[in-house]
């Protein structure tokens, strides 16, 4: 993965990304409120079209191809909250940040609701730490009754292309 181009958003793009985050995680728009200025907002495109919003050279929220909003796993403990939980045993986590789909055998327990396409947060049983994100693949009231099966799809975790490459730039 590579910068295609680097660049601070105008004041008008900068509120739009203001005013999704402010929407969809309220607990990451408080933490990082008193950050926010007018020009101080930056974008990264990769070659992949990923975009990778920065405040303070930090990364905060990625979209995927044009159609995932997420935030990046190191905002993710800011806004933990804002998401809902997939608690996982410790068994699954070496499957998981090879890039593995969530499995329901390997989850002990759910926080939250949703529907299916939501974006959920992946935590350890042990830590209750955030270590991936994904997509759901089933509403949370399917998912509290399934036995086997695909229940989360796996779409950014530590150790992933866009992990490496936050972290090779020093946006973690």
């Amino acid at each position: 993965m590579r910068i295609k181009h680097r660049h601070f958003l105008r004041a008008r793009e900068a509120r739009q990304i203001i005013e999704m985050i402010k929407e969809k995680y309220p607990k990451l728009f408080s933490k990082i409120r008193n950050q926010l200025k007018k020009n101080n907002i930056e974008i990264i495109v990769t070659d992949l079209n990923h975009k990778i919003y920065l405040i303070n050279n930090k990364a905060i929220i990625i979209e995927v191809n044009g159609k995932i909003t997420m935030p990046s796993i190191n905002s993710l403990q800011a806004c933990n909250e804002d998401l809902p939980r997939i608690v996982v045993d410790m068994g699954a986590i070496p499957y998981i940040v090879n890039g593995a789909d969530v499995m329901a055998p390997g989850i002990v327990k759910v926080d939250g609701e949703f529907n299916v396409n939501d974006v959920v947060s992946i935590v350890d049983e042990k830590h209750n730490k955030a270590f991936a994100i994904g997509l759901a693949l089933v509403t949370s009231e399917e998912l509290k009754n399934m036995k086997k099966g695909k229940a989360i799809r796996n779409i950014h975790y530590v150790g992933d292309k866009i992990w490496k490459f936050l972290q090779k730039h020093s946006l973690l």
